[in-house]
């Protein structure tokens, strides 16, 4: 009852910018799927012990496994130029559930960002400019020992 093979998975984001904007997306899109768990829960006033809850993140949890094989695949082969159906059923949710947040929950959350949370996000913001600029480093130097 194992699998015939086991294969390792090396995202090696930062070695070029295809690679870091493809594994940025997809923790985005986990992030947001993890967020809109909480948001809906709050926003719809549904009890954290419903059973729809618990289905939803058992259902999520296991169309995680093929989305991340079929992303990591998109993103580390060159010969794959399209995603698979896991993973686009993964970004439709996403968007669906992150437009539910914004139609039902317009008013709810009026209060402005407090600064520490403003400063948090300018330096991720430009802690990601830096990583954006090493991997985009990262892949010339990789082009030019191709070319040798």
């Amino acid at each position: 009852m194992t699998p015939e093979v086991f294969e390792q998975f090396e995202w090696s984001s930062m070695s070029s910018l295809n690679r870091l904007f493809g594994t940025t997306a997809f923790v985005l899109v986990c992030l947001a799927v993890d967020c809109n768990n909480f948001f809906l829960k709050y926003i719809l006033w549904v009890p954290p012990e419903h059973d729809l809850l618990k289905f939803r993140v058992i259902l999520i949890g296991l169309c995680a496994i093929p989305t991340s094989k079929e992303w990591y695949e998109f993103i580390s082969n060159e010969h794959c130029h399209r995603l698979g159906p896991f993973a686009w059923c993964m970004i439709f949710l996403t968007c669906i559930e992150t437009l539910t947040v914004f139609k039902f929950g317009r008013g709810i959350f009026t209060a402005p960002f407090p600064l520490y949370v403003r400063i948090m996000w300018s330096v991720i913001g430009t802690t990601y400019v830096f990583l954006v600029y090493y991997a985009w480093r990262n892949g010339q130097r990789a082009k030019a020992v191709e070319v040798k």
